[in-house]
């Protein structure tokens, strides 16, 4: 009977066996397939999101090359530009009028400064006033250091006063700007 019992032992593990290589059989190529179809499903996904990337570069372009945004000149957008001091100086007010707006401040004056040349940089310049608190004019300062064209405020003046009850600053900077080689005249 150990004989018997060996061999029914013998040929249940050989079923044993055999059931796990046909299970293992299936369960391989199902699991490889199913790996090769989330392989897809996600290179689709990047498809599709490559597709609305250039999508959108293409349109920022298109948008840019209508507004007269894109520049020919690397570092063109370092300088203000314009045909004359005039028009660069006009470009300039403008420019500084809108970070003053942003802050919620107006300009009461402009005045232009005496043009200079600094080794290869020809700097013109404006005279700016206005009344505030201290917050809205930080908020100007802030606005000429990190927009561009780069705006240098040579000088700063500040004075207390009082509006309305109110302890007010009445300030004016100095702001100068490089103008670009071919505004300046200069080449």
């Amino acid at each position: 009977m150990t004989r018997r019992a060996a061999a029914i032992a013998s040929r249940l593990m050989a079923l044993g066996l055999l059931i796990l290589l046909i299970v293992a059989a299936l369960l391989v190529p199902l699991e490889l397939i199913s790996r090769f179809t989330d392989g897809q499903d996600s290179l689709l996904e990047s498809r599709k999101l490559l597709g609305r990337i250039e999508a959108s570069v293409r349109e920022m372009q298109a948008r840019a090359t209508a507004e007269g945004e894109r520049q020919q000149t690397p570092g063109a957008d370092l300088f203000v530009g314009g045909t004359s001091e005039g028009v660069a100086l006009a470009a300039l007010q403008t420019r500084l009028a809108a970070i003053a707006q942003a802050a919620g401040l107006r300009l009461q004056s402009a005045g232009e400064l005496p043009a200079r040349t600094e080794g290869a940089l020809r700097l013109i310049g404006l005279r700016i006033d206005m009344t505030a608190a201290i917050e809205p004019l930080v908020e100007v300062l802030h606005g000429i250091e990190t927009t561009q064209p780069i705006m240098l405020v040579e000088v700063a003046r500040l004075r207390s006063s009082q509006a309305e009850g109110k302890a007010e600053i009445d300030a004016s900077f100095d702001v100068f700007v490089a103008m670009a080689a071919s505004a300046s005249g200069e080449d």
